[in-house]
C-alpha cells in the first residue's frame, strides 16, 4: 500500500519525504507533517530518524508552537509577511501530572496499560512515563494519537475555526534552555479526511456459540488513494487542492463499535484496532463478547483514521443467541388422511426472528428418510400427496433455525398415517439461476412424468420466504424480466411442478442470485434555500443515514426565464455533502430551478428529484405619499412633485365626484410630467382624486391617499 504524503508540504516546498519505521521522515527543509481533525489541527514534531535518536528525546524540554492564520500562497514575499504576524499558541512537553495524564486516555485504556506495563497504581503508570521517552517503551499504545499528545511528540491545536487555514512554526527548546527553530506547516482546519471514505468495511465471518458472539469485518485496501477526486471545495490560493494531500496510510485505519442488544444500545468506550493480513490488502476487525442465551444483538462498526475522522460504517450485522436448552421447539403433531393425501398438522410457533422455517421428512416403506418439505415459520399445515397405496408412512417435523447458530432439533416430533390412494408429480431438481443481459435465466431437471402439466416459480429476497410468480410455466426453463428487480439485493428461487389433476410438488432446491441492474436508490426529496453574500445556499436531507448504497448527490439547475430551457450540470464531481453553494450570482425577476439525483457507491444515477424553485423577490412599487389639486375657472388641476425617479414609468390619476361610489381612471401621465388638467371638472361639486405608481417593468403600485375638493 502506497504511503501518501502530506499535500501542504508540496505547497510549502518542494521536498523529498521517506518512510521510516511506519512514519514519514522530516525532511532538510523542516517541513512537519500536519493532520486535520474534528478535534483540532495536529502537528508531528518527530519523524521516524528523530525517534531513533535516543540523545535527541532525552536532551528535548518542550515545544513551543507559533500560528498566523494563511491567507495567500508561499513564495518568499508572502512568508516573510506572514512571519510579522505569528503568535504562540502553545507548547508541546511531557504530560507534568497524573490528572493531565489521564485527561488523554479512558479508564478503559488506563487498566489496559498498567496491565501491558506490569504496572499496579496510576502514579506507577506515570512515573513510568516521566522515566520514558522512547516509542519501544510503550508497544503499540505509541500508536495512539492519544499517547504522542502525552510525550509531547505531537502537539493538538483546539482553538480553531472550521474552514479556516493556519501556518505553524515551531522551535525546541532542548534542557539547557537553548532555543531552536525546528520546522514549519500549515493545515486547513476540519476538513476531514476524504480518502477515508474510499474503503468500507463488510462482513467477513459471524460465530455464534451457546453464551457467545464473535463477529469479524474485513475492510479491502485494494484502492489507490491517488486516483481519487478531491473534493471540489477549494481555499482560493489553493486550485489544485492541494491542501487534501493529508498524510494516511489505510493500514493504520482503526474503528469503533456500535452494539445493541435486545433493543438497548450500549456506548462501548475505546478505539478498535485492525489486524492485516500477510499481504496487507486487508484489514481486519474482530469483535467478541459473552451473551446471555436468549439475547438479540445487532453490531456496525465505524471507521476512523488516526486522528479520529470518521469513515464510512459497516451495515449492521444480526446474531441471536439461543441455546438447546431455551430453544422453541414443534412438540405436537397431529397427522389424519384426507382426500387424496396426508394432512400432518402442529401447534404454531411464536415467531421469532432466529426461527427460519419447518422441516418435514418422510420415512416410506424402506424406512428411508427424505425432507419432504422446507416451509415459513408461520406455517401449521402440510398436505402430502406424493404417496403410495398401502404404505404406512412416517413423518418426523422439526423446527429450524438461522444459520451459524448451534442449535438443532434433535427430537422431532413424529407420527404415523396410511393412505388408499394417491397421485402427486415429483418435484424438480437441479435448479440452476444465471444471468442472460440484465434478467436472469432459470434451468431445471424433472423426472420423467407424462402427467406433469406445468410449472410454478417462487422467488423472494430470503430463502425462507418465496412468493409465487403469476407466471405458469410449460417447460423447464423460464426467464424473469420483472422490472422492480433491483441490482443491490440478492434474490432466491425455486420452483415446483403439477400434474392434470392440479396435484402439485414440493419445492425444488433453493438457488440465489444478484441481477446485473442498476441500483435502485432515491433523490434528496427537498430542498432548502438561503441567501447569504448574493449567493444562493442550497441543503437537503442526507439519505446516506438511510441508504447504505448511497455515495454523493449531483445538482442540476436552469433559469426559467431562460430561451434555453434545459437543466444543466452545476456539480462535474459527486458531493460527499448534502449542500451546496452556487457561485453564480442571483439576479431580481429571474426565477431559478434546481433538481438533485443521488450516486450510489458502484456509480448509479438516481432518477431525478422533483423541481424546487426560488426566486428573490422584487421590491414594492412606491405609493405616492403627497399630491395637491388646485382649482382653475374651468378646470382642476392634479399636480404632482416635480422629481424624475429612475424607477418610475407613468402615473395614473383616478376620480370620483359625489355622490359616486368608485373611482375611475382619467389619465395615464408619463414620469416626466408633473401637472394634468382635468378637462371634465368644469361644474361645481366634490371631486375626490387619487394616484398609483406604475413602475418601470410596468407593475402598479398601491393608490394614494384620497384628496378632496370642492369646486365652486
Amino acid at each position: 500500500m502506497k504511503f501518501i504524503p502530506l499535500g501542504l508540504v508540496a505547497l510549502l516546498v518542494v521536498c523529498t519525504i521517506s518512510v521510516a519505521n511506519g512514519q514519514l521522515a522530516k525532511n532538510k527543509d523542516n517541513i512537519l507533517l500536519p493532520a486535520s481533525s474534528p478535534m483540532g489541527n495536529f502537528v508531528y514534531l518527530f519523524n521516524g530518524n528523530d525517534l531513533q535518536d535516543s540523545a535527541l528525546l532525552a536532551n528535548t524540554d518542550y515545544f513551543e508552537i507559533k500560528r498566523t492564520k494563511l491567507t495567500g500562497g508561499f513564495d518568499s514575499a508572502g512568508l516573510q509577511v506572514m512571519e510579522k504576524t505569528l503568535t504562540v499558541v502553545g507548547n508541546a512537553r511531557k504530560c507534568a501530572t497524573i490528572k493531565e495524564l489521564k485527561s488523554f486516555y479512558t479508564e478503559k485504556l488506563i487498566y489496559s496499560m498498567k496491565r501491558v506495563f506490569k504496572l499496579k497504581t496510576d502514579e506507577a503508570l506515570f512515573t513510568h512515563f516521566k522515566k520514558f521517552d522512547q516509542p519501544l517503551n510503550f508497544f503499540t499504545f505509541y500508536f495512539l494519537i492519544e499517547t504522542r499528545l502525552a510525550l509531547g511528540h505531537v502537539f493538538l491545536d483546539k482553538d480553531v475555526k472550521e474552514g479556516e487555514a493556519y501556518l505553524y512554526y515551531v522551535y525546541r527548546i532542548d534542557k539547557n534552555k537553548k532555543r531552536t527553530f525546528w520546522g514549519k506547516t500549515a493545515i486547513w482546519s476540519k476538513i476531514g479526511n476524504y480518502k477515508l471514505n474510499a474503503f468500507k468495511p463488510i462482513l467477513a465471518s459471524r460465530q455464534l456459540r451457546d453464551s457467545s458472539l464473535a463477529i469479524q469485518w474485513a475492510v479491502p485496501l485494494s484502492v489507490n488513494l491517488d486516483t481519487l477526486a478531491k473534493p471540489s471545495k477549494r481555499l482560493p490560493f489553493d486550485f489544485e487542492g492541494m491542501m487534501y494531500n493529508n498524510f494516511f496510510y489505510p493500514t493504520s485505519i482503526k474503528a469503533k463499535l456500535s452494539l445493541c442488544v435486545n433493543d438497548e444500545w450500549k456506548n462501548i468506550e475505546g478505539i478498535m484496532n485492525a489486524m492485516p493480513n500477510k499481504t496487507e490488502d486487508t484489514l481486519f476487525f474482530s469483535f467478541l463478547q459473552k451473551q446471555l442465551p436468549g439475547d438479540i444483538v445487532r453490531a456496525s462498526i465505524q471507521l476512523e483514521d488516526e486522528v479520529h475522522n470518521q469513515g464510512n460504517r459497516s451495515d449492521t450485522v444480526n446474531a441471536f443467541i439461543i441455546t438447546d436448552k431455551n430453544a422453541p421447539r414443534i412438540t405436537r403433531l397431529n397427522i389424519r388422511d384426507t382426500l387424496n393425501a396426508i394432512a400432518i398438522s402442529w401447534t404454531q410457533l411464536k415467531q421469532s426472528p432466529y426461527l427460519s422455517g419447518v422441516q418435514i421428512i418422510k420415512y416410506g416403506s424402506e424406512d428411508k428418510g427424505d425432507t419432504l418439505a422446507l416451509l415459513p415459520i408461520t406455517d401449521t399445515i402440510f398436505i402430502d400427496y406424493d404417496i403410495k397405496i398401502g404404505i404406512n408412512y412416517r413423518y418426523e417435523v422439526r423446527a429450524l433455525y438461522q444459520p451459524a447458530m448451534a442449535v438443532y432439533q434433535t427430537i422431532p416430533s413424529s407420527g404415523v398415517a396410511t393412505l388408499l390412494k394417491l397421485s402427486r408429480p415429483a418435484p424438480p431438481f437441479n435448479l440452476k439461476a444465471m444471468q442472460e443481459g440484465k434478467n436472469i435465466r432459470l434451468n431445471w431437471d424433472v423426472a420423467k412424468d407424462p402427467t406433469i402439466e406445468s410449472f410454478f416459480i417462487y422467488r423472494g429476497i430470503t430463502p425462507t420466504k418465496l412468493s409465487l410468480l403469476p407466471a405458469r410455466v410449460p417447460c423447464c426453463t423460464f426467464l424473469d424480466t420483472t422490472m422492480e428487480m433491483s441490482g443491490g439485493s440478492q434474490y432466491f428461487y425455486s420452483v415446483n411442478c403439477q400434474n392434470i389433476k392440479q396435484d402439485s410438488s414440493i419445492y425444488s432446491n433453493i438457488v440465489s442470485i444478484v441481477p446485473n441492474r442498476k441500483l435502485k436508490i432515491s433523490p434528496p426529496t427537498d430542498i432548502h434555500f438561503y441567501v447569504a453574500n448574493e449567493r444562493l445556499n442550497l441543503s437537503w436531507q442526507d439519505s446516506r443515514r438511510f441508504d447504505n448504497n448511497i455515495k454523493g448527490y449531483l445538482v442540476e439547475k436552469r433559469v426559467k426565464e431562460s430561451v434555453d430551457s434545459n437543466f444543466k450540470l452545476i456539480t462535474p464531481n459527486f458531493l460527499n455533502v448534502s449542500f451546496f453553494k452556487d457561485t453564480a450570482k442571483v439576479n431580481v425577476g429571474l426565477t431559478y430551478q434546481y433538481r438533485t439525483y443521488s450516486i450510489s457507491y458502484k456509480g448509479d444515477t438516481s432518477d431525478a428529484s422533483e423541481i424546487f424553485e426560488w426566486d428573490l423577490p422584487k421590491a414594492r412599487v412606491d405609493v405616492l405619499d403627497k399630491f395637491y389639486v388646485l382649482p382653475k375657472p374651468k378646470t382642476l388641476t392634479v399636480s404632482i412633485p416635480p422629481v424624475t425617479y429612475e424607477n418610475r414609468k407613468s402615473y395614473k390619476i383616478f376620480r370620483r365626484k359625489e355622490p359616486e361610489q368608485d373611482f375611475k381612471l382619467i389619465a395615464t401621465i408619463p414620469a416626466t410630467q408633473f401637472l394634468y388638467d382635468d378637462p371634465d371638472a368644469e361644474r361645481s361639486g366634490i371631486y375626490h382624486y387619487c394616484i398609483a405608481i406604475i413602475h418601470a417593468d410596468g407593475r402598479e403600485g398601491r393608490r394614494s391617499m384620497e384628496y378632496a375638493i370642492t369646486k365652486n
